[in-house]
């Protein structure tokens, strides 16, 4: 992998800009410019159609060493130009960019390489792993509990050869450098559920490359789901009844960027040529467009975004100008109901969503451990009151999982304006409700925080948003379950639970519901056990297992209050005994 040359070598890097040259063992020579005359001219690089079919792999193979000492000389050549440590990481990259796509036309015959997807290939053999995460997986230098592009493309690779029931990878689009934008999905394919019938959310990690948390947050709440499907009821009812799309990579320039030199910072995508062929200069001033500046909502305002080139948040030359975003904006117009769309939405954007809005979007960045949720674009105004209500116990719900503190336009905890933002566009034009999670509290967060505390908070609170996405504006203001307790006597089974309300007022439960082998969403409707309370956070059941055979059985619960607004639904197993052995009693709870 070429890096920037070590601090020993910068007085050689000074002497090149007056003419020197790096000689092929590595000493001074004098010139006066730098050539790749040599390797160029190589008949092994350089070579007709025939004579290159003829050539086997082994010499392949030293055609590609000689292709890369060339490129280490021009790299060395480039560097010197570059006044910043963010420019320097920039043009090694591009280089080493160019490098890979040249070994891999020279490596396509008789190589070693397999292929795991239509652009990704990793080596045979377990890929280097450093101290932690999972093995077999290529990590950030540095950060061993974040894997590199290449390391999550080959995860979801093999969620798909493990799961190929629950997940489906697809290509999207491409960045602005050629990288495949590639999506997980994961539901039930065997699943009686119509699609149409189904909850459906999106979810975008990796928008900005230099946080490093995001995209691996993403990858362990997919491995998590998978692994608990038909092990945890609850696991298995979401990927049965909804449609999770995982954007894990959303800016794959950005994060090898980022790879090569997480200390550069680099944000933005990699679009270099916005600045009329002028290179940025000074600390954190960088080329690329900020991809959460470059949606086609409220785009262009100078208070959230700005139009200099070389600014972080420069928002580029027009709505939807990068191939990123608009492959996001064609993956959510794509899954979300057609009827939800908002015409004319900037000019009417006082107007609410409807409560029965389906899907949900979330982004994910860091850091300052908040929830945001539209507006984004002022700080002036709120979302109508309906949404504002709707927002406050959504996210409010999702707090109770990672602790985080809500913030829209018209609270205090609001940090600054972004226009052309990836939340209130798919909040004001594609009509879903829209959340953005900010983890943690650094955007190169030390692996011990990350694994001790940001997954075990968030994991939980994407599940819950991906349980909610059948009607996320209304399902978080009634009541949920958060854990059942199930006690057998002979034939009777005894149900015991604890609910609670949104964290910002309670309710009353009016009608607790409790389903055997069934679901609340199934059509119609099934017959169902009631529950009666027997404290305000309570309540209690009893089941008749006669007609139920031995094994294992499913038992969903919801909640519906004096309103008649349902909660989230909450399923867990428990056992029916041979008839043999009822008497024994046995205790089994589960806690959500």
């Amino acid at each position: 992998m070429l890096q920037t040359p070590p601090r020993g070598q910068q007085g050689r890097t000074r002497a090149m800009r007056k003419g020197a040259v790096l000689s092929a063992d590595g000493e001074t020579a004098t010139g006066t410019t730098c050539s790749m005359a040599s390797a160029a001219d190589s008949p092994d690089l350089i070579s007709g159609g025939k004579r290159r079919r003829r050539q086997r792999p082994a010499a392949m193979v030293a055609t590609a060493i000689v292709f890369a000492a060339a490129i280490v000389l021009v790299v060395s050549c480039s560097v010197l130009a570059t006044t910043s440590r963010h420019q320097r990481a920039m043009t090694v990259w591009r280089w080493k960019r160019r490098l890979q796509l040249k070994a891999r036309m020279l490596l396509r015959r008789g190589s070693t390489l397999k292929r795991t997807s239509t652009n990704h290939r990793q080596l045979q053999g377990p890929r280097p792993w450093y101290e932690t995460g999972s093995p077999g997986y290529d990590s950030i230098r540095g950060y061993p509990c974040y894997r590199t592009v290449e390391g999550t493309f080959a995860t979801m690779d093999d969620m798909v050869e493990q799961y190929p029931n629950l997940a489906q990878v697809s290509t999207i689009g491409q960045s602005y450098l050629g990288e495949d934008i590639r999506v997980l999905k994961l539901t039930n394919s065997e699943s009686p559920i119509p699609d149409r019938r189904r909850g459906k959310m999106v979810a975008l990690f990796g928008v900005h490359s230099r946080e490093l948390g995001p995209p691996e947050l993403g990858v362990r709440f997919a491995e998590w789901l998978l692994d608990g499907f038909d092990k945890d009821a609850d696991r298995t009812w979401v990927l049965d009844y909804n449609v999770i799309h995982l954007l894990l990579i959303a800016n794959p320039d950005g994060r090898m960027i980022t790879e090569d030199n997480p200390e550069a910072y680099h944000r933005k995508n990699g679009n270099d040529k916005n600045n009329n062929g002028r290179r940025c200069s000074g600390e954190f001033r960088q080329s690329g467009v900020d991809l959460n500046r470059n949606y086609a909502f409220m785009w262009g305002l100078d208070d959230g975004s700005s139009s200099n080139p070389c600014d972080e948040t420069y928002r580029g030359p027009r709505p939807q100008s990068e191939p990123e975003t608009r492959a996001i904006v064609k993956l959510g117009r794509k899954v979300f109901p057609r009827g939800q769309r908002r015409k004319r939405a900037e000019s009417k954007y006082f107007r609410p969503l409807v409560s029965r809005s389906k899907g949900i979007f979330v982004d994910v960045h860091s850091f300052g451990n908040l929830l945001v949720f539209p507006w984004s674009w002022t700080r002036n105004e709120r979302v109508p009151g309906a949404n504002w209500d709707a927002y406050q116990q959504l996210t409010g719900k999702l707090s109770n999982y990672n602790g985080y503190d809500p913030s829209a336009s018209g609270l205090s905890t609001f940090m600054y304006e972004t226009s052309g933002d990836s939340v209130d566009y798919f909040h004001g034009k594609v009509g879903v409700a829209s959340v953005l999670f900010e983890i943690g509290d650094a955007f190169l967060q030390d692996c011990d925080t990350f694994d001790s505390t940001i997954v075990g908070d968030n994991i939980p609170a994407l599940f819950y948003a991906a349980k909610v996405s059948r009607n996320p504006l209304k399902t978080p203001g009634g009541i949920d379950v958060k854990k059942v307790t199930f006690d057998s006597s002979g034939q009777t089974l005894f149900v015991t639970i604890e609910m609670e309300g949104p964290n910002v007022f309670s309710l009353v439960a009016d009608e607790i519901m409790l389903f055997i082998d069934s679901h609340p969403y199934d059509r119609p409707t099934p017959k169902y056990e009631l529950m009666s309370p027997t404290i305000p956070s309570r309540a209690a059941g009893r089941v008749d297992t006669t007609n139920l055979a031995a094994g294992r059985h499913t038992a969903c619960i919801q909640v519906k209050d004096r309103q008649s607004v349902a909660g989230a639904v909450t399923c867990a197993y428990f056992d029916v005994r041979p008839t043999a052995n009822k008497e024994a009693s046995h205790r089994h709870s589960q806690r959500f």
